[in-house]
């Protein structure tokens, strides 16, 4: 186990059995487990979307940044089924194989619910950030304007429109320097990961309809001037998840773990500390 300090991508780099696939994950600290889950945005990795915010988590958690199947470093997976379904199942595998009854969940905002809808008794607390645009809004024209870049830099991966995404995603766009940037493309630019993306199944799962079923307590970070997931959608979380509360944060986009990087560890750790 690494440290809170000195920490590097290199020294916390691990890889776990997890079911039928090979899942990559930074790991760091001691104490309560808590498990990242970045977004399913094209590019992402668990290093690139939480690796700034490690030193700080890793003070209090047992923290895994880990890079879901067809993402980062993690393998290749066929997927058949919805998903944040087999994104879940996955998860629960690593648990497995690490030995860890239950943990904590922080990130990806439907994978984070499926987990907790499927594997009740391994979830501890929930921190949900973000919200892909889903359903009628009204503060914003369908497909949104996050969801019209998001489907041209997954149909056409290139260095600029990853540009594009990136600085959509970001209240504040200077963050999305061209070296994190490259960095991101190089992570999409993975032929067996666009492969399987590109052959799994277009029907998603209705997360939202199932969300009554949660039971562990849910943080939902959201960012007032989200491009992508407009507020509305977050706040149809309130009226589906008995035990939440919601958190917004003024100029910040749809990457709030970006934009609001200090704030966002400080309530995170808060919350799960409480």
């Amino acid at each position: 186990m690494t440290t809170a300090t000195n920490l590097t991508e290199e020294s916390t780099s691990r890889y776990v059995q997890a079911g039928n696939t090979r899942l990559h994950y930074n790991e760091a600290g001691s104490g309560p487990p808590m498990v990242v889950i970045h977004g399913g945005d094209i590019g992402a990795t668990g290093w690139l979307n939480y690796g700034p915010m490690l030193p700080t988590l890793a003070e209090k958690f047992h923290v895994y940044l880990v890079d879901l199947p067809n993402y980062g470093k993690s393998d290749a997976l066929t997927i058949t089924e919805p998903t944040d379904t087999v994104a879940a199942r996955a998860l629960r595998d690593m648990l497995d194989t690490l030995s860890i009854e239950k943990a904590n969940i922080v990130g990806n905002t439907s994978v984070s619910r499926a987990f907790a809808i499927d594997y009740p008794e391994r979830t501890l607390k929930i921190i949900t950030n973000g919200n892909a645009a889903s359903g009628n809004t009204i503060f914003a024209p369908t497909p949104t304007e996050g969801n019209r870049a998001s489907a041209l830099a997954n149909s056409e991966v290139s260095f600029q429109t990853m540009k594009a995404y990136c600085r959509m995603c970001l209240y504040n766009s200077d963050l999305a320097t061209d070296e994190w940037v490259q960095a991101r493309y190089e992570s999409a630019n993975n032929p067996a990961h666009l492969a399987a993306k590109r052959a799994a199944p277009r029907g998603a799962r209705d997360i939202l309809a199932e969300s009554s079923k949660i039971k562990a307590p849910v943080l939902s970070i959201k960012g007032r001037d989200d491009r992508l997931g407009p507020i509305d959608n977050q706040l149809r979380l309130l009226f589906s998840i008995p035990d939440i509360r919601l958190l917004i944060f003024a100029n910040c986009g749809h990457w709030s773990h970006i934009d609001k990087r200090d704030e966002f560890a400080r309530e995170a750790m808060s919350f799960l500390e409480s």
